[in-house]
């Protein structure tokens, strides 16, 4: 039986990979983690290297050469309902009187629930399809493992009141009321460790955990005081070690937050990801796929290639969006079936896609052509792999909505751990003649198995009946062949469920002298014990009670619903965040000839133009995080103040909201001065550094206020200032900012439209007359906020010029 939440929690919005490509960059093509999982040294989906069933996919020695393993992901957004973490790794000694260490294997893991949704029809109020499922990360690391590297970062749902001081300066203000006006006690050392009070922007302090503590002279320590919450690093700490925790309140997680690190199974770092849901899970399928027939075409984001249907044009090094293939090309006629998501073909390099408008020559209309350049995914009908162009054609491709579940097949397997060994060993000659006769009709049940009658011919190409790591690996290398294995969704009993019972049936094949025990089997079945959690995680909602439940393979159902990403996503503030306000970066630096176009619109000398992006931006116009080009842009928080009018912001918020910051200088000891007056400014009354730090006040300030923080922004290689969006030439300030993110040429556009329609800087454009050029670009008070401006112009106007 399956019990479902009262209330639903959120559906899953966002999909991410367990782990980073191995140079740490965010993956974007499926195939990445296909190549990694065929080098595994073992734990295939639903096929165990013991020939016992397996329920997910290991992550060990194997794959570390592909990917990054040093931290695991949560894979789709979810909520912890449950976890577990070691006091330390666990080891089995072989002989209690030898020096071995024996083996090592973590017991630690963390459950995330997700309900998986469809989406809603239009001008409908019926209620989609859903599915609750789960993803668990098994083996993770212990917490000594924790304590052994204290910068190791720690997973959020432990949650507890412990926080380190992490400032910019040397020292934390302990004032004696929770606000930023009441007196200063006391300092913190940066890096002190304290416990706190309270969920606001100010908290208590309740416990220093060290001697980081100094009273002010002249001033009684009066309480522990108070502190800014901004300057805290959470430290988090397991509730409780060596037992399953079911949080009372689910944790909420996005995908991509950190779950944990790799833990020691056997010697070796190794993770076990597996992907299933106790739901009815065909019958949401049967609905889901009703579904989707009445979902719009914009939904269909997946290409279906077909056998015997599809070609692929024989690449030429002249192919190229002026010289594209032709359907007439001499090519190869695909043998296999294949499904490709819109987003890994979006993640193919740019010179591997060619689009051709659609065109009307002498009344002729043809459609528009997408090509794919395909390398290392597709076979002709004998199996060899081929290469080529690929076009999108009616009736020989076919596009499909996630919803449809195009090729997805479920298969019920409940043959029992007695029959699978028994079968695997008779295939291993492991048995005499008596015992294979003994065995016989456990033998026959194996062999039955649905998994193995579904794969075995598939896989065993020397046709011995032992599916071997040599032959599995180079299955799990063919795309076509390793896509059947990802799309069976498998109904078996969980692993994660201890039946002595079960397992002692098992006793008998593995001991060879029934009067002896066989040691390590019994070690073995302790290890399957201890590894165990579902009766003690029995208690979780939509967690079925008879351990049954359908078996996916959770990558694939990433890159199955992974919609095509339009946003980019930074880390910021510590957390991946998706940037709603701009799209993808798109376009080609700025050029000498766009520049002089530009000057010839406004009716002035190019070198202007010029001077005022080199005095904006530095000609940096763009920056980079994660591998992600978003523009550069410098946040002023007194603009905040004036369009975001809240009052209640000027003491919670004083960095990002309050008067217009300082013109200052850092110094070698880390504290700033302010450079008119040389007298030590604090960094929240500063500008700060450039790049990424300006995105970290944006977002605090978006998160208030989205308008507001996106006007009091100044963008790109202009550094127009966000309120002047309509100026621009764009109805809102997020048409603004999405513009922006596009490329320089969105930025010259937009400045050229500012320049028009802003009459002071227009004459000074034309009468290159540097100080009105000042006036217009930065206001009347420009001298009070850069002195040097019109100087700078004009330096910069005859350096472009003496080129």
């Amino acid at each position: 039986m399956t019990t479902h939440p009262i209330v639903p929690q959120p559906k899953v919005e966002n999909w991410a990979y367990p782990f980073k490509a191995k140079g740490g960059q965010e993956v974007t093509d499926p195939q990445l983690y296909q190549q990694a999982l065929a080098q595994a040294r073992g734990g295939t989906y639903l096929l165990g290297s013991n020939g016992l069933w397996h329920g997910g996919v290991h992550f060990d020695e194997g794959t570390a050469a592909f990917l990054d393993q040093s931290r695991i992901h949560c894979i789709a957004d979810g909520e912890v309902v449950a976890y577990r973490i070691d006091d330390k790794v666990h080891r089995f000694v072989p002989d209690a009187h030898t020096m071995s260490e024996g083996k090592t294997y973590s017991t630690s893991f963390v459950l995330v629930r997700h309900r998986l949704e469809a989406p809603q029809l239009a001008d409908s109020d019926e209620t989609p399809p859903s599915l609750v499922f789960f993803s668990l990360y098994m083996h993770l690391l212990d917490w000594a493992g924790y304590q052994a590297d204290p910068a190791l970062p720690r997973p959020a749902f432990w949650g507890n009141d412990r926080y380190r001081v992490q400032t910019q300066g040397g020292r934390l203000n302990v004032r004696q009321a929770p606000r930023s006006t009441a007196p200063v006690q006391a300092e913190l050392d940066n890096g002190s460790r304290i416990r706190i009070a309270g969920n606001g922007a100010w908290c208590q302090i309740i416990e220093i955990l060290d001697n980081g503590l100094t009273l002010r002279p002249g001033h009684t320590q009066v309480g522990l005081g108070y502190v800014a919450r901004r300057y805290l690093k959470a430290e988090a700490t397991p509730k409780v070690q060596n037992t399953v925790v079911v949080l009372d309140q689910p944790f909420p997680i996005k995908a991509g937050a950190l779950l944990g690190h790799p833990g020691l199974y056997e010697g070796q770092q190794q993770i076990h990801l597996e992907t299933f849901s106790c739901d009815d899970l065909p019958a949401f399928i049967e609905r889901s796929r009703a579904w989707a027939a009445r979902l719009p075409d914009s939904d269909k984001t997946l290409l279906k290639i077909h056998a015997g249907a599809s070609k692929l044009i024989t690449h030429r090094p002249d192919i190229d969006a002026k010289h594209p293939p032709r359907i007439s090309d001499p090519g190869l006629q695909v043998g296999v079936d294949l499904i490709l998501g819109q987003a890994q073909l979006d993640a193919l390099p740019a010179a591997d896609k060619i689009v051709i408008p659609p065109q009307n020559t002498g009344g002729i209309c043809t459609p528009e052509q997408r090509w794919w350049h395909l390398k290392g995914l597709l076979a002709d009908a004998e199996g060899n792999p081929i290469d080529g162009w690929l076009c999108e054609q009616e009736f020989i491709t076919s596009r499909h909505s996630p919803w449809e579940w195009v090729d997805y097949e479920t298969i019920q397997d409940s043959t029992a751990p007695r029959s699978r060994l028994a079968y695997k060993m008779s295939n291993l000659d492991l048995l005499t003649s008596d015992e294979k006769i003994h065995y016989r009709s456990e033998i026959i049940k194996g062999s039955q198995s649905p998994i193995i009658l579904k794969f075995g011919k598939l896989i065993d190409e020397n046709e011995d009946r032992v599916l071997s790591d040599k032959e599995l690996k180079k299955f799990l290398s063919k795309p076509w062949l390793a896509q059947k294995l990802q799309k069976t969704i498998a109904l078996c009993d969980s692993e994660w469920n201890w039946d002595p019972e079960k397992w002692s049936f098992l006793d008998e094949l593995l001991t060879a002298e029934a009067e002896n025990e066989n040691k390590e089997w019994e070690n073995e079945k302790q290890k399957i014990k201890i590894l165990s959690w579902w009766k003690q995680a029995s208690s979780v909602e939509s967690l079925s009670t008879l351990a049954k439940c359908w078996h996916i393979q959770g990558l694939d159902l990433k890159s199955h619903f992974l919609k095509r990403r339009i946003h980019p996503i930074v880390t910021v503030l510590g957390e991946r965040v998706e940037l709603d306000f701009l799209l993808k970066h798109q376009g080609k630096n700025l050029e000498d000839k766009d520049v002089r176009e530009a000057a010839a619109e406004l009716g002035c000398e190019p070198g202007l133009v010029y001077a005022i992006a080199k005095q904006e931006s530095s000609h940096s116009s763009f920056i980079e995080i994660d591998g992600e080009k978003i523009p550069s842009i410098l946040y002023e928080r007194h603009h905040f103040k004036r369009l975001a009018r809240n009052e209640s912001l000027e003491s919670s918020h004083q960095d990002i909201y309050g008067p217009p910051y300082r013109r200052a200088k850092k110094l070698k000891n880390g504290t700033y001065i302010d450079t008119k007056t040389l007298q030590q400014v604090q960094l929240i009354d500063t500008y700060g550094p450039s790049g990424s730090f300006q995105y970290e006040r944006l977002i605090r300030a978006y998160r208030l206020n989205e308008d507001a923080a996106l006007q009091a922004s100044s963008w790109g290689k202009f550094q127009i200032m966000g309120f002047n969006y309509k100026a621009a030439g764009y109805e809102t300030v997020k048409d603004f900012t999405k513009a922006m993110s596009k490329g320089d040429g969105e930025h010259i556009k937009a400045f050229l439209r500012f320049a028009k329609r802003n009459a002071t800087l227009l004459r000074g454009l034309r009468t290159r007359h540097f100080e009105t050029i000042a006036q217009g670009h930065n206001g009347k008070n420009w001298k009070e906020i850069n002195p040097d401006y019109a100087k700078n112009i004009e330096k910069f106007y005859n350096e472009y010029n003496n080129n």
